[in-house]
Order: structure tokens, then C-alpha cells, then sequence
């Protein structure tokens, strides 16, 4: 919007301080935002540590706030993936982190 009065600061400070994952006008999804200076294989390797991390909060927080069993769903992080492949990613990373299976949990009524 500045048009001719960006000046090269501007532009550097705009860049350097962008976000790092983006989503579209029409998609819900999140997407990592390429920057100068890093690499995909970089940029990647943090996308993939965000994914895991919004996941396992998650499904902590189902574990500590819902009652019955674990809802699978990243439809607000990934719109466009298959409720089974989202399901399974889902207990991949809760395993890594708690070393057991969600779906194995006994679940308490009160």
C-alpha cells in the first residue's frame, strides 16, 4: 500500500518480521510462509514441530476439559485432510509424547 514510498528498510523489516505460517483468503488451513535466508528443508522441519505442538495441546487440553473419548479433528489446521489420516497423526503425536495410545485410555465417568 505504500506504492513509491516503500523504501528498501521498509521492505527488509516487512520481510524480516513476517509471519512464519500463513493461511489462504479461502482456506482455513495453515501454510508455511517461505522467508529469504531459510531453507524449505528448515522452514519445514518448524512447520512440522507446529503441527505436532498444536496437536498434542489438543488433545491435552480434550484430556483435561472433555469427557469421553478423544475427537480427531484438524479441520482448523488442516482443512483439506482425510479424517483418518487426521485421526492417525493425532495419535502418532500423542504417543510420542505420553508414550501411550489415546485410543487405549479408560475412560472415567464421573
Amino acid at each position: 500500500m505504500a506504492g513509491e514510498n516503500l523504501s528498501e528498510r521498509s521492505s527488509y523489516l516487512f520481510e524480516r518480521h513476517g509471519a512464519l505460517f500463513i493461511d489462504k483468503e479461502d482456506d482455513d488451513s495453515v501454510f508455511p510462509r517461505m522467508k529469504n535466508g531459510r531453507t524449505e528443508e528448515a522452514v519445514d522441519d518448524v512447520f512440522q514441530h507446529f503441527y505436532a505442538g498444536n496437536v498434542t495441546y489438543d488433545l491435552v487440553r480434550q484430556w483435561i476439559n472433555e469427557p469421553g473419548p478423544f475427537k480427531y479433528d484438524l479441520d482448523w489446521l488442516k482443512a483439506n485432510s482425510h479424517k483418518k489420516e487426521q485421526r492417525e497423526f493425532m495419535r502418532r503425536q500423542f504417543r510420542n509424547a505420553f508414550g501411550v495410545d489415546p485410543d487405549e485410555a479408560e475412560i472415567l465417568t464421573p
